[in-house]
């Protein structure tokens, strides 16, 4: 059974777990019996972008090339498959294979040829309308472009949403960045420091090396109007920096990267990327987990061994173990904690005290980053506007107090953290359950 959801205003953004309760009535209707583990989730990954990982796309094809899956039940073909590369990849292995697709509203042999011939067609105007939707973006991104003004999507840091208003507080440590670089201090070391004094980034995460890079490589700091990767001038909103200290730095950093790939290139030597410890304290005691910051708009990621199970370790000398055979380089200064006991009651039993903001920040946060990683599992609740109204309300300290007026959480946000915080606790049992250790 496979349910997708992407981040793109498809026509049809049914929620997985409608997909998921259509397609289980479906099985139900061929008497299919579908275990929990035979339910895979690609939630907020498009089908569309070629480089996009789906990892749940990515087990069903390695179960059925294993000759282990006969049924597929996907809420449509569109949400399994919308390029056609993937379809002949599945259709490939169905030679070999007798796979079947069932769906709400017809079934498909795949050795059938005429089914195989509309499946083509299907696939081939879902392409077409994911091409649509791209071009129409970009046309709107080459508008904002011309206009001077910022991309939408992410929130940089140092600025509000719109990118146009240059946030104060953050706009000071973005100096604090380029200057102390500039002095000889490095983006771990940058990193560090901001996680100690309670720094947080745009998405309200813990400071990483990679993170303060990314404000190191920001051309919206200084002002530089950039698309598809080229400066094509100034744009609209105030710049943080002076063109010149962002050239100097830019200059800096390419001089240190070439010569730490040289470094790196060296025969016998392993090119090695930045690994964290991250603590998990449970009831049953505590695990540590490796979580390594995306780059850029590449997502947050926890270890996964090659079976895509969680790398969950009881001890900091068998984590040391496995990360030297492996090549990874931890950087085991600041070393984050989250308190997922306190997570639970804060869950379970509201009543029983209050509980910060901030440890439901990371918490939310963590959940985002361990359905990310995991290959199969159940998945998040799908999040829309009353999730986005509560996720802002927490970065003011405020959102679990009554008495904060528009600042705090409403009984319907609350509700949905909740409810959001429930099914990643969910997520982490499963995920522990299944974890491969050192």
């Amino acid at each position: 059974m496979y349910c997708r959801i992407s981040h793109v205003n498809d026509d049809d953004q049914t929620g997985v777990e409608r997909q998921e309760r259509i397609c289980r009535d479906v099985a139900e209707r061929l008497g299919l019996i579908v275990a929990e583990d035979q339910v895979v989730v690609d939630n907020n990954r498009s089908a569309w972008q070629h480089k996009r990982k789906r990892p749940g796309w990515d087990a069903l094809l390695a179960e059925a090339s294993q000759g282990r899956i006969r049924h597929v039940v996907p809420y449509h073909p569109d949400r399994l498959m919308r390029q056609p590369r993937d379809l002949e990849e599945l259709l490939q292995i169905a030679d070999d294979h007798d796979i079947t697709l069932h769906g709400p509203a017809n079934r498909r042999d795949l050795a059938d040829p005429d089914d195989r011939f509309f499946l083509r067609l299907e696939v081939a105007h879902a392409c077409r309308s994911s091409d649509d939707t791209s071009r129409r973006l970009i046309d709107s991104m080459i508008d904002r472009a011309k206009e001077g003004r910022p991309h939408t999507g992410r929130r940089r840091y140092g600025y509000d949403k719109t990118g146009m208003v240059v946030v104060s507080e953050e706009a000071t440590i973005v100096r604090e960045i380029f200057t102390r670089y500039l002095d000889g201090v490095s983006p771990v070391q940058l990193a560090k420091e901001l996680y100690q004094r309670g720094e947080k980034t745009a998405e309200g995460r813990n400071w990483s090396a990679p993170r303060a890079r990314d404000v190191l490589d920001s051309r919206h700091v200084a002002g530089i109007r950039v698309f598809r990767g080229e400066e094509i001038g100034d744009g609209e909103w105030p710049a943080i920096l002076d063109r010149g200290m962002w050239q100097e730095v830019r200059e800096r950093r390419a001089y240190r990267m070439t010569h730490a790939v040289s470094a790196a290139a060296a025969p016998g030597r392993p090119r090695m990327a930045d690994c964290y410890p991250y603590r998990i304290a449970t009831r049953r005691g505590d695990l540590t987990l490796v979580w390594r910051p995306g780059e850029g708009d590449a997502p947050d990621e926890l270890a996964v061994d090659d079976l895509g199970r969680l790398l969950a370790f009881h001890d900091l000398e068998t984590l040391r173990e496995y990360c030297d055979r492996n090549g990874w380089e931890i950087v085991w200064e600041g070393e984050g904690t989250l308190d997922l006991g306190v997570v639970r009651r804060w869950v379970e039993h509201p009543d029983l005290g209050a509980v910060p903001a901030g440890l439901l920040l990371d918490a939310w946060n963590f959940f985002e980053d361990l359905s990310c990683s995991l290959k199969a599992g159940p998945p998040l609740p799908s999040q829309g506007p009353i999730h986005d109204s509560a996720y802002e309300k927490i970065f003011g300290g405020e959102a679990l107090e009554p008495t904060a007026g528009e600042g705090a959480w409403t009984d319907e946000e609350t509700a949905a953290v909740r409810e959001l915080l429930r099914m990643g606790l969910g997520l982490w049992e499963q995920a522990v359950h299944r974890s491969g250790t050192g």
